[in-house]
């Protein structure tokens, strides 16, 4: 479940550096430095959007890896992971205009 709401938070970020500059990054891990630029300028609470793309590459790591106990993926981080990556999706369609379905316009 970690692993999955990483990758969602990287492609919503994907979205967004091609939404608002037309481009895209080369490489998963090229991902969070230009998301942290094309987010820099947004008002509170935009600006911790970066820091969700950080936190869900570290919770992805610690899956994958999961070696060190202190970086066990806990059922109750990796929901927490899943609501960070809908948070950032459900911003990230609000800043690109995405409407969601089913809503009257």
């Amino acid at each position: 479940m970690a692993r999955s709401a990483c990758y969602a938070t990287l492609h919503a970020a994907e979205a967004l550096i091609f939404g608002r500059t037309g481009r895209a990054a080369k490489t998963h891990s090229g991902v969070r430095p230009v998301f942290a630029r094309s987010t820099k300028d947004l008002p509170c609470p935009d600006r911790d959007l970066a820091g969700v793309l950080s936190r869900a590459f570290e919770r992805k790591e610690s899956a994958d890896c999961g070696t060190d106990p202190a970086r066990i993926i806990t059922d109750e981080i990796a929901s927490e992971a899943t609501d960070a990556a809908q948070r950032l999706i459900d911003r990230v369609e609000a800043l690109l205009g995405v409407p969601h379905p089913g809503a009257k316009g």
